[in-house]
Formats: structure tokens, C-alpha cells, sequence
């Protein structure tokens, strides 16, 4: 099946069942040559490196917009790694998910630049084999985790669905951006998939005209997009971006990025009397809220 891309800036809680059932059902829909079905090497999950974060124009302080913390990111890490089978019982349906990095160095720079820029878009979609061409494409507030895009709870009863965070993000479908289309988008509507009539093609637009990216020509409607298609898949030696570990070399010593910061910042230390003489106030005299001051500056001062 033609490749499934998750982009997202945050990994929340998952389970293994509940990612397998997200992929079959990102994994729904037909082409005109048949049925999309699962895609034959897994679901690329697009998140940055330790070095890409490091190396961006912020340097370690992207990482601070992009929360993942370890056990959601090793559980990830983990569905890389050779599956043990068991001798007894029933194996347990094992999802496939890939960490692919935020940039692709074999198809050099992005047009815009976006490469060195760390994410905070995140969208979902499905892709042909090239990278040229877009089945279709969600972009929103979805991160990926249950809260987000919630749960089938009572599956032997009454099954629903439960969510537990207020999200918003939009689909953009070939069927939906032309009058051909014969059926509106309803989340109530008739089982999926719903057959339209394709007559506009989306192509990715790190590789089109960006200056039409907003105009219908021939068919086809370019999608403007912060990262190259199609993704690379992490390299030996790539680390995935981690928020609650420290970042060190590996003979231990800090781990500067381009600007001279390390991960986590370290506190810096600042003269008390000097800041209150700033905010006028005489010496010797104390506000009440000192320590509230300091800590809206997430600094530390001195004795």
C-alpha cells in the first residue's frame, strides 16, 4: 500500500492495540486501482532528531515546543526492534511504526528553507510512492495520542467514542475540492469509504510551483508543505528527540548547540540588588514577591 505519514509535534500516552487500530484505520479508503490497504512498510512517524533539533535555527530551545518524553518515545522506539514470538498462547497484533527524520538530506535543501525551522505544524496523510502525488492530507492540532483522537470504549456493548481533548484540524481531499463530488463530509454519513469522482490530483508542494499553490490548474492543486516527500527513515547513529533527558556528548561533557546553549538550560545566576535598582526600588528594600519575580525569569539568583 502507498506509504502513511504522522507528523506531529507531541507523543502522548499510546498503547500498542491503540495504534494498531489508528493504522487500519488511516489504512481505509480506495484508489482507482483498488483498495489502499495497509501501507507495506509501516507508518512513517516524521519527528525530529536530537541533531536536528540541536542544529535548527534555535538550536536546543525548539526542543521546548516539542514535548516527548521518554517512555512515549521509547515505546516507539521499541516497535522497531525484532518481535520475540511467543511459544504459547495468541501474539498480539504488533503495530508498525517507523521514526522518519523532520528533514531528508538526500533531496538537499528544502525550497523554503523549512529544514533548518523545527515543527509545530502536524498533519496526517497518504502519499504515493514518489512523494509527487497526495491522496489526501489533515492538518490540525492532533498530536498523536488518545486524548486527542480518542478511544472506542465498550466495544462488546455499547461502543462509543470517547476524547478527552478539544481538537480541530481539516481535511483536504480531492472529493471535497471539486463540484463533482456526490457526497458532502459527514462524520454520519454512510460507512466509509464514500466513492467520488476524482478529478483534482494534490501534489506535495516542496516540489511544485509555490506561487500557485492556491489555484486549481489542470487538475491539479498544490499543497504547500514544510518537509520533503517522500520522508527518510532515521539513519544508524539518529537519536530521537527527547525533552526530559539531558543532552551530553558521549565522553559526558555538555552538549552545546550553535548558539552555545545546552539541554536543559542551565540556570543562570543573576545580582539580586542590581535587578531591584532596575525595577527602582532603593537599596536594601525587598519587594514581597521576589521569588515570584525570579521565577517569572526562570533564573536564579545569587546569596
Amino acid at each position: 500500500g502507498a506509504p502513511i505519514v504522522w507528523q506531529c509535534t507531541s507523543l502522548g500516552m499510546q498503547r500498542n492495540s491503540w495504534l494498531v487500530d489508528m493504522i487500519q484505520s488511516f489504512s481505509a479508503g480506495k484508489a482507482p486501482n483498488g483498495v489502499l490497504g495497509k501501507p507495506k512498510d509501516g507508518v512513517r512517524l516524521v519527528w525530529p532528531t536530537d541533531d536536528e533539533i540541536r542544529t535548527s535555527t534555535a538550536g536546543w530551545n525548539s526542543g521546548g515546543g516539542i514535548p516527548g518524553r521518554k517512555k512515549n518515545v521509547d515505546q516507539i522506539s521499541s516497535l522497531a526492534a525484532p518481535q520475540v514470538k511467543k511459544s504459547k498462547g495468541k501474539q498480539a497484533a504488533r503495530p508498525e511504526v517507523l521514526f522518519h527524520r523532520w528533514s531528508n538530506p538526500a533531496l538537499g535543501r528544502h525550497p523554503l528553507g523549512r529544514s533548518k525551522v523545527m515543527p509545530h505544524i502536524k498533519s496526517f496523510m497518504r502519499h504515493s510512492d514518489a512523494g509527487d502525488e497526495i491522496a489526501w492530507i489533515l492538518i490540525g492540532s492532533h498530536n498523536l495520542s488518545i486524548a486527542a483522537w480518542g478511544e472506542i470504549q465498550n466495544k462488546t456493548t455499547e461502543p462509543f467514542l470517547a476524547i478527552n481533548s478539544f481538537e480541530l484540524s481539516v481535511l483536504i481531499h480531492p472529493a471535497l475540492l471539486t463540484p463533482s463530488a456526490t457526497a458532502p463530509f459527514s462524520l454520519s454519513g454512510p460507512a466509509f469509504p464514500v466513492v467520488h469522482e476524482q478529478v483534482v490530483t494534490l501534489v506535495a508542494g516542496d516540489r511544485a510551483d509555490w506561487a500557485s499553490f492556491e489555484k486549481v490548474a489542470g487538475g491539479r492543486l498544490v499543497v504547500p508543505l514544510p518537509y520533503h516527500l517522500p520522508t527518510a527513515r532515521y539513519a544508524a547513529g539518529d537519536v530521537a528527540w527527547i525533552c526530559d533527558v539531558e543532552k551530553k556528548t558521549r565522553d559526558g561533557s555538555p552538549w552545546f548547540d550553535g548558539l552555545g546553549n545546552t539541554w536543559p538550560s542551565a540556570p543562570q545566576k543573576i545580582d539580586v540588588g542590581a535587578l531591584l535598582a532596575q525595577l527602582g526600588y532603593p537599596p536594601g528594600e525587598n519587594p514581597e514577591n521576589l521569588h515570584e519575580i525570579l521565577a517569572m525569569l526562570g533564573q536564579q539568583g545569587n546569596d
